[in-house]
């Protein structure tokens, strides 16, 4: 998908030094926490992005044109206890996710442009791994599409369809195409 950065972002690229984070939305059951990978926290739209402390990273995810289901981890601290109670827990399944990257200006660490959403999906689990001196949270978020591969019960037609995306009607007139929809298959 083609995307447009706009005239700040490029006259900002253009320039000779780029500080580049990521900034992480993840809804939990209990609210939803903002994360950056930058060295201090910063402000966005109202909201704040704790600097590391309990986050770790996410991995990278591809992006083609192809229909196939994306996927990437992210990775928070498991020794804090409240970590554990906050993201380790089935209630967080099928909650949201959204992964952006922004710029910041050197001179005063102040966001440029508009952050770019670079990753959106749902948890569909979580792991969490200990070792000697360390622990981690591992949330597995894949693509809105994911769940379509799951046999179990899923039906592609519009009462299925709202009962995880209310409101949303894109499977309105489902049952009226014939062939068969290959999700996630190339």
């Amino acid at each position: 998908m083609t995307r447009s950065l706009g005239s700040t972002i490029n006259t900002y690229l253009a320039g000779r030094s780029h500080i580049r984070i990521s900034m992480i939305e993840i809804q939990t059951s209990t609210g939803t926490v903002y994360y950056t990978d930058g060295p201090f926290s910063v402000s966005h739209a109202g909201n704040t992005y704790l600097a590391q402390g309990t986050f770790l990273s996410v991995t990278d995810t591809e992006e083609n044109t192809d229909l196939v289901i994306t996927n990437c981890s992210i990775n928070i601290s498991a020794l804090d206890p409240a970590n554990i109670t906050k993201f380790a827990t089935s209630a967080n399944v099928n909650k949201s996710v959204t992964v952006m990257g922004t710029y910041l200006d050197p001179t005063d660490n102040s966001i440029v442009g508009t952050p770019i959403i670079t990753f959106k999906g749902k948890i569909t689990g979580y792991t969490v791994s200990n070792a000697r001196n360390t622990g981690k949270i591992s949330l597995a978020v894949a693509s809105n599409f994911a769940d379509f591969e799951k046999i179990n019960g899923r039906r592609t037609n519009e009462g299925s369809w709202q009962k995880l995306y209310p409101g949303d009607r894109t499977m309105e007139f489902a049952h009226q195409t014939i062939e068969d929809i290959n999700w996630g298959k190339p």
